[in-house]
């Protein structure tokens, strides 16, 4: 007796109506039984938006899309295809570095951001003698011009390297980057002293993580 295939049961549903075995075409069956489930790729991108408790503008900078686009997505007006979300997920795992101030003079610094971030400190002469990482960078750029001390002098200046003056007797400029990912502060941080190395007051270099 010939033995019956199994694809010809599976093509055929309680009610003697004729499916598929497509993978695709079950995926599409199983959401119209299922009415209250979204897409996947809608739910991660409605699931990142929870998660990240971001706007819709907000979410729209964060992977690199259209405001309009990304309200659509979120609504199901519009679907994102794999390729988009792909994209998408690129471009949230770049590194995200926010220009704060530049160069701003030392005597304005009130006005630096109290967000995460990194930060540079510069004479009069426009030369870096320090740089350091913040979990909130106005804070952390208060309390290192107090409490740091030149560790060398300045200028190899036989003067100045007798002294201890401190970081706020020289320096004339700060210069501040938001950074959100810890992570990402303390490489950037051990990344920069690694091209001026020799020139900064920082004690340590730090590893890479």
């Amino acid at each position: 007796m010939r033995r019956a295939k199994t694809d010809d049961f599976s093509r055929r549903t309680c009610d003697g109506s004729s499916t598929t075995t497509n993978p695709k075409e079950v995926r599409r069956h199983k959401r119209k039984l299922m009415p209250g489930r979204k897409p996947k790729n809608q739910e991660f991108l409605l699931t990142l938006q929870e998660v990240t408790g971001t706007s819709n503008r907000q979410l729209a900078d964060m992977i690199g899309k259209k405001e309009q686009n990304v309200s659509a997505y979120l609504g199901g007006d519009k679907r994102i295809g794999r390729g988009s979300l792909r994209s998408a997920v690129r471009h949230l795992a770049e590194w995200s570095i926010i220009e704060d101030k530049v160069m701003l003079p030392i005597a304005n610094q009130a006005i630096i951001c109290t967000s995460p971030g990194i930060y540079f400190f510069y004479d009069s002469a426009g030369n870096c003698v320090y740089i350091g990482k913040a979990a909130n960078l106005r804070t952390e750029v208060n309390l290192r011009l107090d409490s740091k001390h030149l560790r060398h002098g300045i200028w190899r200046d036989p003067q100045l390297k007798r002294t201890r003056y401190r970081m706020r007797e020289v320096v004339a400029f700060v210069t501040t980057y938001r950074v959100d990912s810890a992570r990402l502060r303390h490489n950037l941080e051990a990344l920069f002293l690694r091209t001026v190395i020799n020139q900064t007051q920082n004690s340590k270099l730090g590893e890479f993580k």
